[in-house]
């Protein structure tokens, strides 16, 4: 009698144990196909396209960045089946990740990606998070911050190795370089989107 009931209670044992191996690699392959299907059909988001527009990358993103001239973008949160990810970072034209130093910086700075206004260059990543403009360099990761700055929202670009900010304690404009150092020093009402012969209008 004993032995009988030891018998079945091993096999419900065994038979639980199955199904629930077998639950999980089904959830596991169910959900990987649909984190891979659903997250650039239907999820939205910006997508990274060829000229016919097929996806290039298999993934869609809450907001990416135009590719700079090295052929690298920076994204902000990936979309997946359970929504967006918690993360920032830099991919090449094939979703390969790169710039893990600099990547791994923003990380240690703690950047708030719901803050962030961010400028992407051949060298360096320039994000204004709405207190202070923090400038990092794209292959070392080091990093530089302009305490109480912020980025001129009618210029993004970075000219003969300045950059326009303006300064918010006298809300004028002026120009640093990629070390966060002011070159041109914040004393200007307005400024010019281009330099003209090495010269910007301001």
């Amino acid at each position: 009698m004993h032995g009988n009931r030891y018998e079945k209670r091993l096999l419900k044992a065994l038979l639980l144990f199955f199904i629930l191996f077998f639950l999980f690699i089904f959830s596991e392959f169910y959900i990987g196909h649909l984190n891979k299907r659903y997250s650039n059909e239907f999820r939205g988001g910006y997508k990274v396209i060829d000229t016919e527009g097929k996806n290039v990358i298999d993934a869609s993103f809450f907001h990416i960045k135009d590719f700079n001239s090295n052929g690298v973008a920076f994204y902000i949160h990936k979309w997946t089946i359970a929504g967006l990810t918690d993360e920032m970072g830099f991919i090449d034209g094939e979703g390969n990740s790169v710039y893990k130093e600099a990547t791994k910086t923003i990380k240690d700075l703690k950047i708030d990606s719901a803050k962030i206004i961010p400028y992407l260059g051949d060298e360096v990543l320039i994000a204004d998070d709405g207190t202070n403009v923090d400038i990092i360099d794209l292959d070392t990761g080091d990093f530089y911050i302009v305490e109480n700055a912020t980025m001129c929202f009618d210029d993004y670009s970075f000219e003969n190795g300045l950059f326009a900010l303006i300064d918010k304690e006298t809300d004028k404009v002026g120009y640093v370089n990629k070390y966060g150092e002011w070159v041109i020093k914040p004393e200007f009402g307005d400024l010019s989107r281009q330099f003209h012969r090495d010269l910007p209008a301001l």
